[in-house]
C-alpha cells in the first residue's frame, strides 16, 4: 500500500515537472523556426543555332 502511494506520488511529481518544461520550451524564442529564405530564380533563354554544314 505505501509503495503505490509513493509510486502515485513520483508519477504526479514527473508530470508536474513535464509540465513545467514543456511550457518553458514553448516561450524559448532561441528554438523557434527561422523564417524561410524566399529564392528567386532568373528565367533565361537559350537560342541554338545551327551550324552552316550541319546535316538536317
Amino acid at each position: 500500500m505505501l509503495q503505490q502511494q509513493a509510486m502515485a506520488l513520483l508519477v504526479m511529481y514527473a508530470t508536474k515537472k513535464l509540465d513545467e518544461y514543456l511550457k518553458s520550451v514553448s516561450e524559448n524564442d532561441d528554438i523557434a523556426a527561422k523564417p524561410v529564405v524566399e529564392v528567386t530564380e532568373i528565367e533565361t533563354t537559350e537560342y541554338i543555332v545551327p551550324e552552316k554544314d550541319a546535316i538536317l
